[in-house]
């Protein structure tokens, strides 16, 4: 029993003076690396060393800000002076270089004179306009015939028809420019004319059926349309005309 417990203690304290020997073994060849010093490690190594290299970035970008920017001008024209050669004209110039500068600045300006005689002025045209040609053609396909819009008492058939009762301000367009939008209904159903002029965005016609007392709701109607919304298309683009028949004539036109 004696000698086994011998036996423990003298295999336990071997595997300790090994131990002991490993450790001293690391330390010395850790020492010597140059340049390299040995740091207890610790339970928060990793913060140390992180702080570490923290520290080491803010000494090194202090040391850049306070660092005057006059010395890294300096070794900057020093560094491009040395690479670069001098292209400037040196100071050695003869007398008959110095005296052919006025002739070479006439020459120059004789060729630049040149240069502007020979460039044509370019003309722009509009992209959207058509060819004389084109546009006699196109008139001719459509049968223009271009004529005021003046207002006017007709009669078609069995009804009378008050043309341009009140026109649009667009002013005069030829036949050609646009095409009108034709359309016709009773003043309740004028609340339509705003969306489709703001669709449509071109002259249109617009005749009315308002006969015998309808009259005056459909002027009232017309007076709203073009005053009370606030909409100037109303007023640019839509052009009134307004038909009854012989059988129901207003009292009042």
């Amino acid at each position: 029993m004696l000698n086994n417990r011998r036996n423990f203690v003298f295999r336990v304290s071997i595997v300790i003076n090994i131990a002991v020997l490993l450790y001293a073994a690391m330390h010395l060849s850790s020492n010597s690396t140059t340049g390299v010093d040995w740091v207890p490690m610790t339970v928060d190594g990793s913060e140390r060393s992180a702080e570490f290299r923290y520290l080491n970035r803010e000494e090194m970008r202090n040391y850049t800000d306070t660092r005057p920017p006059d010395s890294s001008v300096r070794i900057l024209e020093e560094s491009t002076s040395q690479k670069t050669p001098s292209t400037m004209p040196t100071t050695n110039k003869t007398a008959s270089s110095t005296a052919s500068l006025p002739d070479l600045e006439k020459k120059l300006t004789g060729l630049a004179d040149a240069e502007t005689s020979n460039v044509t002025v370019l003309e722009i045209d509009d992209e959207d306009a058509l060819n004389p040609m084109t546009l006699a053609y196109l008139r001719t396909l459509l049968q223009c015939n271009d004529k005021d819009m003046p207002a006017q008492t007709l009669q078609r058939g069995e009804y009378w028809v008050l043309k341009n009762f009140v026109r649009a301000d667009h002013g005069f367009i030829q036949c050609h420019e646009s095409i009108t939008y034709t359309t016709h209904a009773g003043f309740e159903f004028l609340d339509n004319v705003q969306p489709l002029v703001e669709r449509w965005m071109a002259p249109v016609s617009l005749a009315i059926h308002a006969p015998g007392a309808d009259m005056a709701p459909t002027v009232n109607s017309i007076r709203y349309l073009r005053d009370c919304l606030g909409n100037d298309l109303i007023k640019q683009f839509v052009t009134f005309h307004v038909f009854f028949s012989h059988k129901h004539v207003p009292s009042s036109v």
